[in-house]
């Protein structure tokens, strides 16, 4: 028969620690996943909700330029009972003839050409 070999206090209490130490580090290892994993999910959907707000401005965008164009402000202008003329200022023989037909001098800026 074999004789047991007695374990000393110090191997008995490395044992221990090395098996609660293991125990623990699992825990620990599947906790930090878990965490990282909800901090993934949370990401996504915040990445998401910015994609959507990216659109929305994209969309406004568009639309305060549609509302801002020449033909828009020339609707406006008829809807209001104006007539809205959009020319270039360097174009002198269309500003007088602008002015023989309104009869009108319309004041002037210097221009440097």
């Amino acid at each position: 028969m074999r004789h047991r070999v007695r374990k000393t206090k110090f191997e008995a209490f490395s044992q221990r620690f090395l098996i609660i130490s293991m125990v623990i580090f699992i825990f620990g290892i599947t906790y930090v996943r878990s965490l990282e994993s909800s901090c993934n999910q949370e990401a996504q959907k915040i990445e998401k909700d910015i994609k959507v707000l990216r659109d929305e401005i994209d969309s406004l965008e568009m639309q305060k330029q549609e509302l801002a164009s020449f033909s828009r402000l020339n609707d406006v202008a008829g809807e209001k009972g104006y007539t809205c003329l959009f020319i270039d200022p360097k174009n002198k023989s269309m500003l007088e003839e602008i002015e023989n037909t309104i009869k009108f001098n319309i004041p002037k800026r210097q221009l440097i050409d």
